[in-house]
């Protein structure tokens, strides 16, 4: 990253000079911190920005390092869908046995509930579709 210098002097030496980022600078950082933020690791977001100052010519390494990471983000986003319907029957469970009173009837590994004729439900959500 390129940057432009702007000197200004105060009295303290510690704060005798200042920088000022270029707009490309800045879009790069918001490229990196979303790629990051993805899960993408360092050392691949590094490989993205060499293969993009090298300029014109590795344009499908590039592509293919995006697809990869593309793919590796449908499958977190897959997961937090699964982990976020486990949530949502969960909760919907809770609040059924709340407002009908019989919270003390939700399912407790560490308690046996010998009088219930079946396990409630709270144990079994629904396959993903």
């Amino acid at each position: 990253m390129e940057r432009a210098t702007c000197r200004h002097w105060s009295s303290s030496p510690r704060t005798r000079s200042s920088f000022a980022y270029h707009e490309e600078d800045l879009e790069w950082l918001a490229i990196c911190t979303k790629l990051r933020s993805s899960g993408m690791s360092l050392a691949v977001i590094r490989q993205y920005i060499e293969l993009a100052r090298q300029g014109p010519g590795n344009e499908h390494e590039r592509l293919q390092l995006l697809r990869r990471h593309e793919a590796q983000v449908e499958t977190q986003i897959r997961a937090l869908q699964d982990t976020l319907d486990v949530m949502r029957y969960k909760v919907q469970i809770y609040e059924k046995h709340l407002a009908r009173g019989e919270a003390d009837r939700l399912w407790n590994p560490s308690y046996s509930h010998a009088g219930q004729s079946e396990p409630d439900q709270e144990r079994h959500p629904p396959a993903s579709t």
